[in-house]
């Protein structure tokens, strides 16, 4: 579709500049969710963020290199004959979202746990921002050809053709647009069931983590980069994780005040 845009005589990646986007809007919907309550302190938000979004940078990569852990291996000399190419390769692309999604979460944990916070206090403010980050990147993988769809028919088809990623030229399904609009259905159902007087701290995390699993296991069927996704058995990576994100959303459902106490009585978060 639109891999780059050039500004300034400079070809700016625009997944880069979604993300920045989604970002953005992330802590602005943030700090609104916190400014007015007493409860919540705007500035351990904002840092809360902060360490959430390099968990985030951090577990995507990680995931996505776990992944592509065989052509990784097969591929280590190259980092140094040819680290260009083995950076292009490895370095420069390549994020799974599990991965940041446990990372972002680890990396709020963390923040916490050094100030002294409960986690708990804060998620059903912040569950809400995951999917406006979450579907403003899915644009961006639209836009760059990854993460893209099977073969598929026009109207519904979409040919790529200045793609680096999809193959060009093939209607595929957009499977990345399909997944905005699922995001942005999560957003508002969130939204309503966190401002709701009755929600318990964990129904929020607890409602986006059963719907989430659900709609990512179902959507990896209508994915086409199966090189990029890894298997475990007959289920993707992200199918697989699935199964184990909504068990903890049930769990969260079931036993949520039980499993917040812990947290908080025992690793102080």
């Amino acid at each position: 579709m639109c891999p780059s845009l050039s500004l300034f005589g400079y070809s700016i990646p625009t997944y880069g500049i979604c993300a920045l986007i989604g970002v953005g809007a992330a802590f602005l919907i943030a700090f609104l969710r916190v400014r007015k309550s007493s409860a919540h302190s705007a500035e351990d938000t904002m840092f809360m963020l902060l360490y959430g979004m390099v968990g985030v940078l951090v577990g995507a990569k990680l995931l996505y290199l776990i992944q592509v852990s065989p052509a990784l291996i097969r591929d280590l000399p190259l980092l140094f004959s040819d680290v260009q190419t083995f950076s292009a390769r490895y370095l420069s692309g390549g994020f799974v979202f599990y991965g940041g999604l446990i990372g972002g979460i680890a990396g709020a944990m963390i923040y916490c746990r050094q100030f002294k916070l409960h986690l708990f206090d804060y998620a059903n403010r912040l569950i809400v921002i995951i999917p406006v980050f979450h579907g403003i990147g899915r644009i961006g993988c639209f836009l760059s050809g990854c993460c893209y769809g099977i073969p598929c028919d026009p109207p519904l088809g979409i040919a790529f053709s200045q793609s680096q990623i999809a193959p060009n030229g093939i209607p595929l399904f957009p499977v990345q647009l399909l997944e905005v609009c699922t995001n942005l259905l999560l957003f508002v159902l969130l939204l309503w069931l966190t401002n709701r007087k009755q929600c318990k701290r964990s129904d929020g995390v607890a409602f986006y983590l059963c719907y989430y699993a659900v709609v990512r296991f179902l959507l990896e069927y209508l994915r086409y980069d199966d090189a990029e996704r890894g298997f475990i058995g007959f289920l993707s990576t992200s199918q697989f994780i699935s199964l184990f994100i909504f068990a903890a959303g049930i769990l969260l459902f079931i036993k949520g005040d039980a499993i917040v106490s812990f947290l908080e009585r025992k690793l102080k978060i």
